[in-house]
């Protein structure tokens, strides 16, 4: 997987976690065609505070690849996110500015696609108890798999694509430091 590519579906991963381009206008959290998101917005903003550092590894195929996410600036309304390539030596920090709405919007899953339970998942990070959100895309014969772990507001810890029942695609958040 190209740099450009992993960094794309880093912040994919982040959109997809807390659907949609950057400062768009926030979904209505009681619409009844989606899911139950897993966060609010203010339990966003209470975990992702200036400091946070966030070590995402993506495991496609053979190739293994980690990501730096650290929080730079933190906001009543916005958040700014600094993402930097760990395998890469020369690699460049990008900074990315997200809305705390915008982050919740992206666990905004339609129900007429996706389901939501309760789950227990072994992680990196320990035994974490969250939702499972499944989304099933019948017509490319894949699954997209998302693992929200109660204990830590925002991105999935875990983010799985699988294609005929086979995980073809893993993200994993790997270390988590938050500045106390």
């Amino acid at each position: 997987m190209t740099h450009a590519l992993r960094r794309h579906l880093a912040v994919l991963l982040l959109v997809a976690a807390c659907g949609g381009p950057p400062l768009r206008r926030p979904a209505d959290p009681m619409d009844a065609t989606l899911l139950a998101r897993p966060f609010t917005a203010e339990e966003i903003r209470a975990e992702w505070i200036e400091g946070l550092e966030v070590v995402m590894q993506t495991t496609t195929g053979e190739t293994t690849e980690r990501e730096l996410w650290r929080v730079v600036e933190h906001g009543p309304d916005t958040v700014r996110i600094a993402f930097v390539d760990l395998d890469a030596p020369d690699a460049q920090e990008r900074e990315q500015e997200f809305r705390w709405e915008e982050l919740r919007d992206h666990a905004a899953y339609p129900r007429a696609f996706a389901s939501r339970v309760p789950a227990t998942f072994d992680t990196a990070l320990g035994p974490l108890t969250g939702w499972l959100y499944v989304v099933d895309d019948p017509d490319a014969g894949r699954t997209h798999r998302s693992f929200f772990a109660e204990r830590f507001p925002g991105a999935p810890v875990v983010t799985e694509t699988l294609e005929n029942g086979q995980v073809v695609s893993r993200t994993e958040q790997v270390e988590r430091r938050r500045p106390d």
